[in-house]
């Protein structure tokens, strides 16, 4: 606080004199750093964010006079009371992907803001949802446990990160696979396009519409092929259909999918 005294005055044909103040309290450790003024007036300190409650702050200023010849180098002792509040402190919790949080038990909704007591303990935890999973904390505080305690030192923002893991697609049998894919696109998403056809590789790139149904057709060959597995999004559907050379004739689809051939589909 600047100029917390004003006026410092060391008395008639004493300008040349250097003043000092001394300063004491009657309760330190309701300071992390205890008060201090310096010469010319200005008064700093630092409370301790765990503690509350009040203290008498004694000061007494004196100079580089001395005292001979009858002179003062030190004024009266004045006195005031500085009070330290409760420190408050905002938890932020930010969330990624789809899953579901609790903070000290109760379930809360993302972007949610809560004011702490400093010092006070916080437990927080983050569950998915069916087929996501938890990833990490990250942001004041990173973690990779889904269940966290922490103190409120200062203010927090944290964010649950939860992802999608991949699935799979196994085809099983010889010839050729055409694959039909159906998507769904979410307002101004950009979607690449990929077109595999007799290994030659044709990309396309536009902006879709919301819900807008995308259908897309691949005669694949270097893509989707028998007897391998793939890494696959969630949730995008999956036309496949055989086309048997003249020695096979098959008849239905057997694994996850059972349905007679020629189609099968899964999402």
């Amino acid at each position: 606080m600047p100029d917390w005294i004003s006026n410092i005055y060391t008395g008639p044909d004493e300008n040349d004199q250097q003043v000092e103040f001394h300063v004491t309290t009657s309760d330190d450790d309701l300071f992390q750093s205890i008060p201090l003024l310096s010469k010319d007036g200005h008064l700093s300190l630092t409370p301790n964010p765990e503690r509350i409650g009040s203290a008498t702050v004694s000061v007494y200023m004196s100079d580089d006079g001395g005292s001979s010849f009858g002179g003062c180098d030190t004024s009266d002792t004045k006195q005031f009371t500085i009070t330290v509040n409760q420190t408050i402190y905002p938890l932020t919790v930010l969330q990624e992907g789809s899953g579901s949080i609790k903070l000290d038990g109760i379930s809360i909704l993302p972007m949610y803001t809560k004011l702490y007591n400093a010092g006070s303990m916080v437990e927080i935890s983050a569950t998915p949802d069916p087929d996501w999973l938890f990833s990490h904390w990250y942001g004041d505080i990173t973690s990779t446990e889904q269940n966290i305690q922490f103190s409120m030192n200062k203010p927090i923002s944290l964010t649950a990160k939860f992802y999608e893991p991949p699935v799979t697609l196994s085809v099983i049998g010889k010839n050729r696979l055409k694959s039909t894919l159906l998507f769904m696109i979410y307002p101004g998403q950009k979607m690449l396009i990929n077109i595999v056809l007799y290994n030659l590789n044709l990309y396309q790139q536009r902006i879709f519409l919301d819900g807008q149904e995308i259908l897309t057709q691949i005669i694949i060959l270097s893509a989707y092929k028998w007897n391998r597995t793939h890494l696959l999004q969630h949730f995008i559907k999956i036309l496949l259909s055989g086309q048997p050379s003249c020695m096979l004739n098959p008849k239905i689809w057997v694994g996850n999918i059972k349905m007679t051939f020629n189609l099968a589909s899964a999402c």
